[in-house]
């Protein structure tokens, strides 16, 4: 019988070199576009923080926005040869943009002729009327006398406590003016008006007994909802998360008094308790409105930022 296929002599593996080859390209090519979404990824996630930051000034302090979108892209590892488009500010200082541009090199397309490729992202965040999610309002001022330059990274702050410096050494502010702060350190929501520039009456002396209750129900619900939620990465709603106001303390006993310059993000921490509460606070927050600011002149007075871009 004839035989109608002579002997391969070798053509397999020429099919097998040639599917090497296709797969060595394939897989230089996914490592590749690995690489760019990587940086892709952390110049979007880099640029976002910082504009959530940075729109803590305002709509009162501008410098100060764009000095923080800086100071935080810097942080999270953008810098030079990255190119960074100076942040700029919308005409009714209610919106804060940038712009960050990376090379990025190919190191298997060079085989291709390929050398670099640009990645560039934007980001913009706005202030605009808080709506106080899950813990609302917290009636306690932080210093800003005391601390100087917030830090919105986690950086703990004690807002109950000695080192608050409030007058009568340990107080809350009294945020609905009728002498009884305390419930609003639990889940009683607070649904008056606060605006920026206004003064509040400061509630002296610790109060352990009228603070531990409400604040134990805060924590626990916190907890409950979510029992590994921290400060930056927790469920939208959880009670810890809170708006506080920073300002300054003046005068003493019962004619202590806050004045308050804007509102901050805050997460209260789960080890908390009584006349001791820690807070660590988040980016997206905003400073608020002013007589003539542009931002939050409606509604709950409290701006907090977003992004929406």
């Amino acid at each position: 019988m004839k035989k109608l296929f002579g002997k391969p002599r070798g053509q397999i593996m020429i099919v097998y070199a040639a599917a090497i080859a296709t797969l060595t390209g394939v897989l230089a090519l996914c490592t590749d576009v690995a690489v760019f979404y990587v940086n892709w990824e952390q110049l979007q996630k880099a640029a976002d923080a910082a504009v959530l930051a940075g729109g803590a000034g305002l709509p009162a302090n501008v410098p100060g926005a764009k000095a923080a979108v800086n100071w935080y892209l810097g942080k999270n590892g953008v810098a030079s040869p990255d190119v960074i488009t100076a942040p700029t500010v919308s005409p009714d200082n209610t919106r804060i943009s940038v712009t960050v541009k990376r090379t990025v090199p190919y190191y298997f397309g060079g085989a291709l002729g390929l050398v670099s490729s640009d990645i560039q992202v934007t980001a913009t965040a706005q202030a605009q009327t808080a709506t106080t999610p899950g813990g609302g309002l917290f009636p306690a001022g932080l210093n800003l006398a005391k601390f100087g330059k917030l830090k919105f990274d986690g950086t703990q702050y004690d807002i109950y406590s000695p080192s608050n410096n409030s007058p009568g050494n340990k107080g809350p502010i009294d945020i609905a003016q009728n002498g009884d702060p305390f419930p609003y350190m639990g889940l009683t929501p607070f649904t008056g008006t606060l605006t920026v520039g206004e003064t509040i009456p400061v509630v002296t002396g610790c109060k352990t007994g009228h603070a531990s209750g409400p604040l134990a129900a805060r924590i626990a619900a916190g907890v409950a909802m979510d029992p590994a939620g921290t400060w930056d990465n927790h469920t939208v709603g959880n009670p810890q998360q809170v708006v506080l106001p920073v300002g300054t303390f003046s005068g003493t006993g019962s004619g202590a008094t806050f004045v308050i310059s804007q509102f901050v993000d805050a997460w209260i921490e789960p080890t908390s308790s009584g006349c001791g509460v820690t807070v660590s606070l988040m980016p997206g927050a905003a400073g608020g409105t002013k007589s003539t600011g542009a931002a939050c002149t409606t509604g709950n007075g409290i701006c907090t930022v977003a992004l929406i871009k």
